[in-house]
């Protein structure tokens, strides 16, 4: 029932509370957030989220489906947008991962059109809202495009480092503290089970799996992480 928007838009910058698990999003997502909660009314400004996040990904689907026949095209990005589970469950939710959605489809739809700089632009966003895009560097890198991928790096780094100019406390101090709730948030939810309900990492599979025996979970996680890194030693690298 939205709760990751109301509950995001309740809180502010990292040193307005103490530290929590609630509020991980690095600091350029943190600013987005912060967009929306200058928006008076709450439920107004979160019509205007959902109402972006829709709008985006019908444009961009039916703009993907211009191979169909168009009464096709209208139909299929009509079930895409209104009746699939992850767009109905990130409405549900109310999730800032929308953003993320939107940077990456970009990154791509410009990648796509060979448009590198443009694409790295909404990569280095995506980055900087959500770590884990870094992994599709792999494209500029298969490419051999390395001042693209400097590009991105570079760019992410100036959108992490920014919203920290207009945040309460120095950037060390929010720093800091994004880097303890980013502790608390793993400490819930990647090792505790306070999201193996709706979780879906191999790794809360493999929990659920063992759920009911005796195994240290200390020894799981290191488990985990040597066959994970066995397996996709570059991406495995970037994780840790």
């Amino acid at each position: 029932r939205f709760a990751d928007f109301f509950s995001s838009i309740s809180l502010t910058e990292y040193t307005a509370h103490a530290p929590t698990w609630a509020l991980s999003y690095p600091p350029f997502g943190v600013a987005i957030i912060l967009l929306f909660r200058f928006i008076p009314f709450p439920y107004f400004s979160f019509f205007i989220f959902t109402a972006i996040f829709v709008t985006f990904t019908f444009f961009y689907c039916y703009g993907n489906l211009n191979f169909l026949e168009k009464l096709d095209r209208w139909k299929n990005t009509i079930v895409i947008v209104l009746m699939t589970f992850p767009v109905l469950f990130t409405m549900d939710r109310g999730n800032w991962e929308t953003f993320v959605f939107i940077f990456l489809a970009l990154f791509f739809y410009f990648y796509s059109k060979q448009k590198s700089y443009l694409a790295a632009f909404f990569l280095a966003m995506a980055i900087a809202a959500k770590l884990y895009p870094l992994t599709f560097l792999v494209f500029f890198l298969s490419d051999r495009k390395y001042k693209e991928i400097l590009f991105t790096i570079l760019l992410a780094v100036l959108f992490t480092i920014s919203p920290l100019l207009f945040f309460h406390g120095s950037i060390l101090e929010n720093l800091i503290i994004f880097k303890t709730n980013l502790d608390l948030y793993f400490d819930a939810y990647a090792i505790g089970n306070f999201g193996l309900n709706f979780g879906c990492s191999l790794f809360g599979l493999i929990k659920m799996a063992v759920l009911g025996y005796s195994i240290e979970i200390g020894f799981l996680k290191e488990s985990y992480l040597t066959i994970i890194r066995a397996v996709f030693p570059w991406y495995s690298s970037i994780a840790a």
